[in-house]
């Protein structure tokens, strides 16, 4: 016997029913874990050691894509009201993470004798080493500090030298560079807590100027917070 078309249809009611509950239960949880993301986004952040893992685990796209389930499992639920505000909140979250992640690229015009640095976390090379290299290129640094870049293969150094032909190159890590218009000397290198570490560099720029410049690679992962190594 098919209970789901009983002649009554009473069963039928109770199972769709009981069908709604679990798909709005499910929305729900999905829709809370959402909103802690954003909550800790937007306070806690990295600070506290144990949560930072959810901070980076749970990006804005991350969010955005729990928040279309959830409105996903609303629309099978037949609440549809909810469903299109949470699709509405999902979109507003993909737009977070594209201005938060987003960068520009304008930057002012050196002013007499002004040393244009200019740092970068390159995410492993996510938006392309070619491209990288160019944005890098249009602005001319006098000083260039990357982070997440190189890799243990001499492939990677021989990318950076051709492309900054005029610049001189050192690490303290693989996925550290430095790279300077003049010439660059390697200074004291130590030892912060956790296997972090830290040198000095002593640059010359080709107009004279001369300056040390302090590397850090700060160790942090699940066992280690990068809090104690700053202070």
């Amino acid at each position: 016997m098919n209970l789901l078309f009983a002649p009554d249809g009473a069963w039928g009611i109770r199972v769709a029913g009981i069908r709604r509950k679990i798909l709005g239960g499910f929305a729900l949880l999905t829709l809370l874990f959402a909103l802690a993301g954003v909550v800790l986004h937007m306070t806690l952040r990295d600070r506290i050691h144990g949560l930072s893992i959810l901070h980076y685990a749970m990006p804005p796209l991350m969010i955005a894509g729990l928040l279309f389930v959830s409105s996903t499992l609303l629309w099978l639920a037949k609440r549809r009201r909810w469903a299109i505000s949470i699709l509405l909140l999902g979109c507003s979250a993909i737009a977070w993470g594209l201005i938060r992640d987003g960068f520009s690229h304008d930057s002012p015009p050196p002013a007499g004798h002004d040393l244009r640095v200019f740092f970068w976390n390159t995410a492993r090379g996510i938006g392309g080493w070619d491209d990288i290299a160019h944005v890098i290129v249009e602005h001319d640094p006098d000083l260039i500090a990357l982070v997440e870049v190189t890799g243990p293969d001499s492939d990677r150094l021989d990318f950076w030298r051709e492309k900054f032909p005029g610049y001189s190159l050192s690490q303290i890590r693989y996925a550290t560079l430095l790279m300077v218009k003049g010439t660059l000397t390697p200074g004291p290198y130590g030892y912060l807590a956790t296997g972090s570490k830290y040198r000095v560099f002593n640059i010359e720029t080709p107009d004279g100027r001369r300056f040390n410049v302090l590397l850090f690679d700060i160790d942090s992962d699940l066992h280690h917070c990068r809090r104690y190594p700053l202070t």
